[in-house]
């Protein structure tokens, strides 16, 4: 199984006795946002603002950069662009104060409907926030109904109802005429949108609104052949502690996980808060862990749901006096690289045998790929060299696996090695590509990354790249 959470707290750094956390929160691979009802001078700042007849894709909040997430949004009608709001408090405030306004919702012409589509291999959560902010228009209900899915759970605001339109609990329903000071959401997590990448959420009901979305992706196990869907370990970060006047950092946190007997767990801290380009600048590794609590740190860590300690000696590991730091933990339940793939049999015909080939190109999108070299990175076997990544270990030992971003052919490799798969070969890749019109390469457009799929829903829109193949 190849399934990953992150965790991390913020912390500030002084030269002697650190103050304290700041906050804390949980990192995913992408976290976007979508505002129905925009209007200047709301915030607008990596996010996107599509209303109804709207398309496009998606935007990862902290780096402004795209990903492999693409929107429809179709029904319902625009232009409410000074009504509702966020108050401090509520779970709607928490997921949108900082990145949406929300002070403006679509309405109720007809049901709205909204298709999220190019969706790679992870586990996806999903947050809908309705307000038409008017305290006369108690009777205004909204529902929020999933469909097109393979998985997911229902983990919508306490006070809302929970109920089965089609699947079990598919639906959310709470008042949205007036929605201000409870501040509930709809919200489905372990979301798994199967094997096409696209899954559905209907908004409807009597006068219902909608005003913002967040969508966010983190990695999820997904096997040969489907989108089966196995729990990833979940892992938080209770408290964490500065002694006073002291270099040494007290970490509580939880792990769990309903299907795996032990988990691996690492941490860092980083100087560089950016998430773009410098993704492993200022990366520190938490290697010096004491007072014998480093048995609740790397393999063999049993998930029970109890609360664990680890005390870093970050003075030692640090070295020198920083400002600004963020300490993060991470939690696998995999031996290999944390990188979902999703396999697609190609069957056997006149050219070979059958064989599985990757969906998607090369490592699926540049997230994915920079999360799986801060693991190996994290576990020993890489190490870096300015903007160089190179093997530790193994039978690529010392060889030159990326340039900043770009894979070498031998990183190619080495994560084919380290995924228990290896790389398709030229006429695999064909054969694929060219499904069941050999000659021609099917491309149909499916707002996916890059848009286009052949009709055995492989990727079908990138040249010179790769896929990953098993036997």
């Amino acid at each position: 199984m190849k399934k990953r959470t992150y965790c991390y707290a913020v912390l500030a750094l002084v030269a002697c006795g650190w103050p304290g956390v700041v906050g804390a929160e949980t990192e995913y691979y992408f976290t976007a946002y979508n505002d129905f009802s925009w209007a200047a001078p709301q915030l607008s700042n990596n996010i996107t603002l599509y209303t109804t007849g709207d398309e496009g894709q998606l935007i990862d909040f902290e780096t402004g950069e795209g990903v492999a997430a693409y929107l429809c949004v179709t029904g319902g009608t625009s232009g409410n662009t000074s009504v509702g709001g966020l108050m401090p408090g509520t779970e709607a405030y928490e997921f949108f104060h900082d990145n949406v306004t929300c002070t403006g919702s679509m309405f109720y012409t007809s049901d709205i409907i909204l298709t999220f589509e190019g969706l790679e291999p992870a586990v996806y959560e999903l947050v809908l926030y309705a307000d038409r902010g008017s305290p006369s228009y108690v009777d205004r209900y909204n529902d929020f109904i999933i469909s097109d899915v393979d998985h997911f759970r229902n983990v919508s605001s306490t006070g809302t109802t929970i109920s089965t339109t089609t699947l079990p609990n598919d639906t959310t329903t709470y008042c949205a005429g007036y929605n201000t000071t409870n501040g509930y959401v709809a919200r489905f997590d372990q979301i798994n949108p199967g094997g096409n990448g696209a899954f559905v959420v209907t908004v409807t009901g009597y006068k219902f609104y909608l005003n913002a979305m967040m969508l966010r992706a983190y990695s999820g196990d997904f096997v040969a052949d489907g989108y089966a869907l196995s729990a990833p370990p979940a892992i938080e970060i209770l408290s964490v502690s500065n002694r006073y006047h002291s270099n040494l950092v007290d970490i509580n946190y939880r792990v769990t996980d309903a299907d795996s007997a032990t988990v691996e767990v690492r941490g860092f801290a980083v100087t560089n808060t950016g998430a773009s380009a410098g993704y492993l600048e200022g990366l520190i590794p938490l290697a010096t862990l004491v007072e014998g609590t480093d048995s609740e740190y790397g393999e063999g860590v049993i998930p029970t749901n109890t609360t664990k300690l680890l005390t870093w000696d970050a003075g030692t590991d640090v070295g020198q006096s920083v400002a600004d730091m963020k300490v993060h933990l991470l939690a696998c339940d995999t031996t290999n690289l944390p990188l979902s793939l999703h396999f697609v049999t190609v069957p056997a015909d006149t050219n070979g045998p059958s064989f599985k080939i990757s969906r998607y190109a090369g490592t699926a999108s540049l997230a994915y790929q920079r999360g799986a070299v801060r693991w190996a990175l994290l576990k020993g076997m890489v190490r870096t060299d300015a903007n160089e990544v190179y093997a530790v270990g193994g039978s690529h030992h010392d060889q030159l696996l990326l340039t900043d971003d770009t894979l070498t052919d031998d990183g190619k490799g080495w994560f084919a090695a380290n995924l228990a798969c290896r790389l398709a070969t030229t006429q695999e890749v064909q054969r694929a590509q060219e499904a069941t019109t050999p000659g021609s390469v099917t491309k149909w457009p499916a707002y996916d990354h890059p848009m286009y799929v052949n009709e055995y829903a492989i990727e079908t829109g990138r040249s010179n790249t790769f896929y990953f193949a098993r036997d």
